[in-house]
């Protein structure tokens, strides 16, 4: 039997999209990662999509990597010692990537920053702290489950490191909020607005607050100082 070539055509792409269809009826492809910078307290790494995308977003688990020595290997899933993120949304923090947000397209790439989680959004983690400085960690990464498709598996080993604390104040916005004692000064002006370190309980903030008194014909500029005290927890 002869077949039209718009039919032969048409049957080929209902075949393509059968198997396309049961390609992602599968495990979506492992995502590849890569590391390119370490601070003393966080380690950024490259996510890139496989081929299938990880349009659900990712998960990234890691833990140092002297644990992982002793214990031989990864442990069982839920094991406290591993650090886990589902990464979903649209970040803030750190936005270096060609998608734009962590539901990644195929070939695409986004950067996280672990150690850095503390105030990033569209992530989920059971550890935001810092990283401990000078200290390797083992890294994996996997796609997450998207429609018929289930995870993927995970991705190889990686092993980071972060560097060693210099004496200088370069560290994360993080480190200074959660190290308040490492304050080289008490206090410090920014415009007309006087900051002292975050230690819990009350917290006064000093400033200058500029106003007018107007009439029907004229207006006055005028200043006053305010303070006024806030919780910080």
């Amino acid at each position: 039997m002869k077949l039209g070539i718009g039919r032969t055509f048409a049957l080929a792409l209902g075949a393509s999209a059968v198997i396309a269809q049961a390609a992602f009826a599968g495990s979506l492809a492992t995502p590849s990662v890569a590391s390119y910078e370490a601070k003393p307290s966080s380690v950024r790494i490259m996510v890139m999509a496989g081929m299938t995308g990880a349009e659900s977003g990712f998960t990234v688990e890691w833990m140092k990597k002297s644990t992982f020595d002793a214990l031989g290997g990864w442990p069982a899933a839920g094991d406290p010692a591993i650090k886990h993120g589902d990464f979903t949304g649209v970040p803030v923090w750190i936005t270096t990537g060609t998608s734009g947000d962590y539901t990644l397209p195929p070939a695409k790439w986004q950067a996280i920053g672990l150690g850095e989680l503390f105030d990033e959004s569209g992530v989920n983690a059971t550890s935001t702290d810092e990283l401990e400085a000078n200290t390797e960690y083992v890294v994996r990464v996997s796609a997450r489950a998207s429609g018929a498709s289930s995870a993927s598996a995970p991705s190889q080993n990686m092993v980071v490191s972060t560097t060693i604390h210099a004496q200088n104040c370069t560290f994360t916005q993080g480190y200074w909020k959660n190290h308040t004692n490492a304050w080289p000064v008490g206090g410090l002006t920014l415009g007309s607005v006087a900051y002292t370190a975050a230690q819990p309980g009350k917290k006064v903030v000093t400033g200058e607050l500029k106003f007018a008194v107007c009439s029907a014909t004229t207006c006055d500029p005028k200043k006053s100082n305010v303070s006024f005290e806030i919780d910080v927890k």
